[in-house]
């Protein structure tokens, strides 16, 4: 019979509204610019009314709307844009700690950082309701929010224990 080595519990928490939103909708903002929108919809309508004029002339016993179906494909783009960025501003991620290293998952994005990649860890208490771990490696800088449910001394020793570059800060 094999003895097995009990591995400590995952610690997860879902990142708070007020670390995570305002990165997200920075990030929504440069991604949503009005004038690369503009630019799209101009292009789109260039090329539908290009693949209008061919089809027209090639078939011209062919009936279809091109204008309607423009417009119906643009509110439909317009339309999922819209969501994935509520998705993105009102679905927090979800922070794991677990015996591989610290992983946050947004969406289907997934970022584990194994602890040969941390340069830098840190814990801080900012006010009874709020603490934010800041995790600096090769890429930069990430702060990111923990949930005022999580028992910060376990986290604090869980991250003790994977990251030798970890520190907890004291604040009075």
């Amino acid at each position: 019979m094999r003895d097995t080595v009990q591995k400590p519990a995952d610690l997860w928490w879902w990142e708070p509204a007020w670390s995570f939103r305002p990165q997200a909708r920075r990030e929504l903002g440069r991604v949503l610019k009005p004038g690369l929108l503009l630019r799209v919809l101009t292009i789109s309508a260039v090329v539908v009314a290009g693949l209008a004029l061919g089809v027209r002339r090639g078939f011209p016993e062919l009936e279809f709307d091109w204008l309607n179906g423009f417009a119906w494909s643009v509110l439909a783009v317009f339309g999922a844009v819209a969501l994935f960025g509520a998705a993105s501003v009102f679905i927090p991620p979800m922070i794991v700690v677990n015996h591989h290293g610290l992983a946050r998952q947004a969406g289907q994005t997934f970022h584990y950082l194994k602890p040969g990649e941390v340069r830098l860890m840190e814990l801080e208490q900012i006010t009874r309701d709020r603490a934010v771990l800041r995790v600096g490696t090769a890429r930069g800088m990430r702060q990111i929010g923990v949930a005022p449910k999580m028992d910060l001394d376990l986290l604090a020793a869980r991250l003790a224990g994977l990251y030798s570059c970890f520190r907890r800060i004291e604040t009075d």
